[in-house]
């Protein structure tokens, strides 16, 4: 069984600047964009929660990617599974500021009032469960392919996709009788018509996407043109202020903590659940491979000091927590050729016994499903317990939530390393690369002259209720209906579009 991993950085987060404590939630942050009589038993927040568990895209989660291709195990996870996990996560975190540092500032504030100066524990998991509903099919391979297909149309990114179908595509509720939603050309589609708050907290960029970008390339993070009024609503109730900048709210920074914890720790545990990485194998990995992790660190982090050595380092320590570990490091350097050839042969011999060990106690953590999950539940445990808190006194949804220094280091270094190492290998690259294809040859063929008869009835309601010259407005139509898609799905339907081994013609889209 693993070890507890021994706390990192400071040993008590901080509560700077704490001073008089205001509420964190107030009556701006409960309007929508359509007025609705309030449930006398359930808050708001609880009210969004439900409408975000019950909606179509969060059910999609299931048969979304995370890190392996779902054709290939149900037993690796997926973007579903990961949501999950997040919310269990940002939950505690929430759980850890209300308790060591909110509660103990209340002082003579009544017992029935206090909910307002805590973190919403129901706005938490809301804000984590929704934060991959704008993850298109493969992953980032299909987001990038969604982008260039609509880089002249105001662009692709999974985070502003996210905001789109929670206040648009999702069918709850409209400001029109007209079915589509769509009215004298103007979209009157109201998504699942959430509190500005909940919205709040899954907008992670404050940037609107430039709409016409042709030369970039990569989708780049933010919101597209037509959610930037909203934005602003959102702004001026939660802050007072439409034109506000550097816009996150203190759950929006949690969720995204969560996530990044999540991804690497247990990104990490599939891949060395399926053999793609290993302790020894990670602590061996090509200088190429050091370098690219170093270079996505240091970018990550503003530290323009952090080399590969830094990689090894942290890798060092992150092992260190597993039980019956030894110095790999040492061991490879004593026992390999060209070591010092006067080394007693005592010392050669506990190298030997080093080396061995250290093989064994990487292999371990692989098969190992006690070593490995306790492994891993230790590492979220010290995130967890590394977070500070720094309370805004003018603005106080926006209060700073961070890791400490070196385990946000050790949650960079995980994730960029499994991405280097796993996801940028060829086998993974070639499903990735095969689900771009698929998505580009999708959008192309319900975009030529007459394809829209492709789309399903009610997208294609929405597609004929534009006219021709609303150009924009009809791919972004298309792009809304892949991005809904399953990679299940999306397979399916590529092939009975072009394959000659398709399902049957009598299946419905």
């Amino acid at each position: 069984m693993a070890k507890k991993l021994p706390r990192q950085g400071k040993k008590n987060p901080t509560n700077k600047g704490m001073g008089k404590i205001k509420p964190l939630y107030k009556k701006g942050d409960l309007l929508r964009e359509k007025n609705v009589t309030e449930d006398s038993v359930r808050s708001p927040f609880r009210r969004d929660f439900a409408r975000l568990i019950h909606s179509a895209a969060f059910r999609r989660l299931q048969g979304k990617t995370q890190l392996f291709p779902l054709s290939e195990s149900d037993f690796f996870r997926n973007r579903l599974t990961h949501s999950l996990e997040v919310a269990q996560i940002a939950k505690s975190i929430a759980i850890l500021i209300n308790k060591k540092f909110i509660k103990r500032e209340l002082g003579d504030i009544p017992i029935e009032e206090r909910d307002k100066y805590c973190i919403d524990y129901d706005l938490i998991e809301f804000s984590a469960l929704a934060h991959d509903l704008g993850h298109p099919p493969f992953g980032h391979q299909g987001e990038s392919a969604l982008d260039e297909c609509m880089r002249q149309f105001g662009g692709f990114e999974s985070n502003a996709q996210n905001l789109h179908i929670l206040t648009r595509v999702e069918k709850k509720e409209k400001n029109t009788a007209v079915s589509s939603g769509i009215e004298s050309r103007k979209d009157k589609r109201l998504g699942l018509n959430l509190t500005y708050r909940s919205l709040a907290s899954i907008l992670k960029y404050d940037k609107q996407i430039p709409y016409i970008d042709p030369n970039r390339e990569k989708p780049i993070k933010g919101y597209y043109k037509t959610e930037t009024s909203l934005v602003k609503k959102i702004k001026k109730s939660i802050v007072g202020s439409d034109s506000f900048q550097n816009f996150k709210t203190i759950e929006c920074q949690i969720m995204d903590i969560a996530d990044d914890i999540a991804y690497s720790t247990y990104d990490f545990e599939d891949a060395i659940k399926n053999n793609f990485l290993s302790p020894m194998g990670m602590l061996c990995e090509t200088d190429m491979i050091l370098e690219e992790v170093a270079k996505s660190v240091r970018e990550s982090i503003d530290d323009d000091t952090f080399g590969k050595e830094n990689v090894i380092e942290f890798l060092h320590q992150i092992f260190k927590g597993i039980a019956g570990y030894f110095d790999i490091r040492r061991a490879l350097e004593e026992y390999s050729e060209g070591a010092n050839e006067n080394i007693k042969e005592y010392d050669r011999t506990i190298a030997r016994i080093w080396a061995v060990q250290a093989f064994f106690t990487s292999r371990e953590l692989c098969i190992n499903g006690y070593f490995r999950t306790g492994f891993t539940s230790s590492l979220v445990n010290n995130a967890v317990n590394s977070i500070n808190f720094d309370i805004n006194t003018q603005y106080p949804p926006l209060s700073k939530v961070s890791l400490d220094a070196d385990t946000r280091k050790t949650v960079e270094v995980l994730k960029h390393f499994v991405y280097h190492a796993v996801v940028q290998k060829a086998r993974l690259q070639l499903v990735e690369s095969r689900g771009r294809d698929i998505v580009t040859s999708i959008f192309n063929k319900i975009d030529s002259k007459g394809g829209d008869k492709f789309l399903p009835r009610d997208f294609r309601e929405l597609y004929n209720s534009f006219s021709y010259n609303n150009i924009d407005e009809r791919k972004r139509i298309i792009a809304d209906f892949i991005a809904s898609m399953t990679d299940r799905y999306a397979i399916e339907f590529y092939k009975r579009l072009f394959s000659v081994e398709s399902e049957t013609i009598f299946k419905e889209l």
